[in-house]
């Protein structure tokens, strides 16, 4: 006999001489006399990582962190945007205000103006006779 064909029938004859392993389905069903079945841990050792847990966790940590940083984005935008607004409207009223200005010092420099202005503070020509008038 070959010893790869004896190895192999030492195994098969262990095997018939062990006693069948037999565990209840459910509570209360019959087990073989004379042997106890096996006691299942219901509970994983501590110091067994659970992979898949640990992966959905850290899946949601990157949702996470990939929503705030999506929301901060549109945040600072809109931000930007209305700052953008205010600076354009500002803009608009320096630029009425600089056409106003501008009028009036073309009206300030204008010979009849200066006139106006100075007979209404009480000013007069020179050579000019000023008449004081009551009632």
């Amino acid at each position: 006999m070959s010893p790869a064909r004896s190895h192999a029938s030492a195994r098969a004859s262990a095997g018939a001489r062990s006693a069948p392993r037999t565990t209840p389905t459910r509570p209360g069903a019959r087990t073989t006399p004379g042997f106890q079945p096996r006691h299942v841990r219901s509970r994983a050792p501590l110091s067994r990582i659970r992979w898949d847990r640990a992966a959905r966790a850290g899946m949601v940590a990157v949702l996470v962190l990939i929503g705030y940083l999506w929301i901060s984005g549109i945040a600072s935008l809109l931000h930007t945007r209305a700052q953008a607004e205010r600076g354009l409207a500002q803009v608009h009223r320096l630029a009425v205000e600089n056409r106003r200005l501008l009028a009036e010092e073309k009206a300030l420099h204008q010979r009849g103006t200066i006139l106006d202005q100075a007979r209404s503070l009480g000013m007069v020509r020179q050579g000019e006779q000023s008449f004081i008038l009551t009632h």
